[in-house]
């Protein structure tokens, strides 16, 4: 028997997303993952595989191998009823009963794995809808990964107007992580930004000490991520191409969205800057947004396609709207470019 180690990084995180969401989604412990092992990555948003002992590839298949070769333990903790020890556990599950890993002992790709029926179940029972689009976005950033499926399961829970609070402490410990508070509480302030431009909608308030947590929708009912990665929207009539839908999904009214850093400036309405983003100060956040996310295209020639696809580009809307619409916007034109 040989070590592997504990799982760690992005790689694991968004490889168990995409295999619960598929099992979720089509009701089966039977999870298809592509033709072939680059197939899968593409499916996953990982279009350029590096190869070598230090290559993606590498990196990636050793971080499956330790996540399919691990047990998992559930506990909780409460106060003792009579007769009883006061906890309960999901114990000693695994993720899948079958050889570690993404290929036979032939060395051919593994094509399906079958998820064990302890964890199949208890996955079903509690299952989370994710959007597709911001895993993609959030699939190289561990911390925001984390935060965004967190605030996915417990904002839609939050029931109460005048919403929950918590310390960063206890955030760390509800996401199992052992940083360095100090280091933890940087880890979250970075990833804000890049959460809340994916999840627009979350009402959520980090201040200094603590955290608000505010009643919000899910990110997107009923959309899983999975094999249909792809721009999500409906063809115009005749054209026979998919274009995208990029009107924000959420049933809070738009001028309710409140700009989760508490930024004035942010949340001050006026339509789609006009003209280049590629020199003006004031645009420096749309220019960083279609440097990061649009796949390396020209960023004026991603502004012009938002500008023609979007019906409301003249509406007043605050700059946080902006940067969120526009970031899903650049995503899509990325993966419909790259899938050309």
């Amino acid at each position: 028997m040989v070590s592997k180690g504990v799982p760690y990084g992005a790689y694991p995180r968004v490889v168990l997303i995409y295999l619960l969401s598929e099992a979720v989604r089509h009701k089966s412990r039977d999870v298809y993952l592509g033709r072939n092992f680059a197939d899968w990555m593409r499916k996953l948003g990982y279009a350029n595989l590096s190869y070598g002992k230090r290559g993606s590839a590498h990196r990636m298949l050793d971080q499956i191998d330790r996540l399919l070769a691990c047990e998992w333990q559930i506990r909780w903790d409460s106060e003792p009823a009579k007769g009883e020890d006061g906890s309960w556990a999901f114990r000693e599950a695994k993720l899948t009963h079958e050889q570690a890993g993404t290929e036979f002992s032939d060395g051919s790709f593994r094509r399906e794995i079958r998820l064990s029926e302890t964890f199949y179940s208890h996955l079903l029972e509690h299952s989370v809808p994710l959007n597709e689009v911001a895993i993609r976005a959030l699939k190289e950033k561990p911390t925001a990964l984390d935060l965004y499926t967190y605030l996915a399961y417990r904002l839609p829970r939050v029931k109460s107007p005048a919403g929950q609070r918590l310390t960063y402490d206890q955030l760390a410990k509800h996401l199992g992580n052992d940083a360095v508070p100090g280091k933890f509480k940087q880890a979250v302030m970075r990833s804000i930004d890049l959460v809340t431009s994916v999840y627009p909608n979350a009402n959520v308030q980090f201040g200094k000490h603590e955290i608000r947590l505010m009643p919000s929708p899910e990110p997107m009912a009923k959309k899983l991520i999975g094999s249909h990665l792809r721009l999500v929207g409906a063809s115009k009539a005749g054209s026979g191409k998919e274009v995208a839908n990029f009107e924000p999904r959420s049933s809070v009214p738009k001028d309710k969205i409140a700009p989760a850093s508490g930024n004035a400036q942010l949340a001050e309405k006026q339509p789609f800057p006009g003209g280049s983003i590629r020199y003006s100060p004031s645009l420096a956040a749309f220019r960083e947004i279609a440097t990061r996310r649009g796949g390396g295209y020209d960023m004026d020639d991603i502004v012009a396609a938002f500008r023609k696809g979007m019906r409301d580009i003249h509406e007043a809307k605050s700059q946080e709207t902006w940067l969120a619409l526009f970031s899903r916007f650049c995503e899509a034109y990325a993966t419909k470019r790259n899938g050309d």
